[in-house]
């Protein structure tokens, strides 16, 4: 199908018309724009913000910025992302507000750092925020966050539309296809059957689909792929030792 338009889903806000009408031809657009790598369900609205993501958004928004909160799809989302100033159907920075309990969860930090993987390779820009620095200098912060987005207008300005989810030439494979080829082995072995450096080649097999997925379900992945039923402790152990060396090269 080919869509032909005097303008394009950038030139659109999302919410400037409530209408569902409107919020079918926006997102049709963003989704041909896109060549259907945005599905994107946009802002959520309807999920809370804790007290420091509330004082972070007004903050930011008192300075200038114009942002969305939730922005992403089902569980996936960024705190928030800022706007293009004259395109308010582009968003240029992805900012997110990470508090304490950030740095203890594992899970946690392996999932972003999955998705801003993902996200940075097809335009995002991606600025963070710790609870910690804005509690003791959210001056600062925010004096910080307003020069990311300025140096990431100058980008976006530069190179054409970034963080809509817009897939460029460079990486037009969609997500759920692997880059590299299945390494050869026969599943079925003891987990000691298997050399460290097979385990890692498969680790590096399941991530080229550039799917986002935290590090207990690729390990859940694996054992898959060798046949294994039970999570035997020398079976995770192998896996997760393999998992950290893919992490290191």
């Amino acid at each position: 199908m080919t869509l032909i338009s005097s303008f394009g889903p950038d030139d659109m806000a999302e919410d400037a018309h409530h209408s569902r009408g409107y919020n079918l031809m926006y997102h049709f657009m963003k989704f041909m724009a896109s060549r259907g790598a945005d599905l994107g369900d946009g802002p959520n609205r309807n999920i809370p913000l804790n007290p420091f993501e509330i004082d972070v958004r007004d903050r930011l928004t008192a300075a200038g910025l114009n942002l969305d909160a939730q922005v992403g799809v089902g569980s996936y989302r960024l705190d928030f992302a800022a706007r293009h100033p004259s395109k308010p159907g582009r968003h240029i920075l992805a900012i997110e507000a990470d508090g304490a309990a950030y740095h203890s969860g594992h899970t946690a930090r392996e999932r972003d750092r999955l998705r801003q993987q993902l996200l940075e390779r097809r335009g995002w820009v991606f600025h963070r925020i710790w609870s910690t620095d804005w509690f003791n200098n959210a001056d600062q912060e925010v004096t910080n966050t307003i020069a990311a987005y300025e140096s990431a207008l100058s980008r976006s300005d530069e190179v054409g539309p970034a963080a809509t989810g817009d897939v460029s030439a460079a990486w037009e494979l969609p997500i759920g296809t692997r880059t590299i080829t299945r390494p050869r082995f026969t599943a079925g072995y003891p987990i000691d059957n298997y050399p460290a450096a097979l385990l890692v080649q498969i680790i590096r097999w399941i991530r080229s689909d550039h799917v986002i997925r935290n590090a207990d379900d690729e390990l859940a992945m694996t054992m898959t792929e060798l046949g294994f039923q039970k999570r035997g402790s020398k079976i995770v152990r192998r896996i997760q030792d393999a998992q950290l060396q893919a992490n290191l090269s």
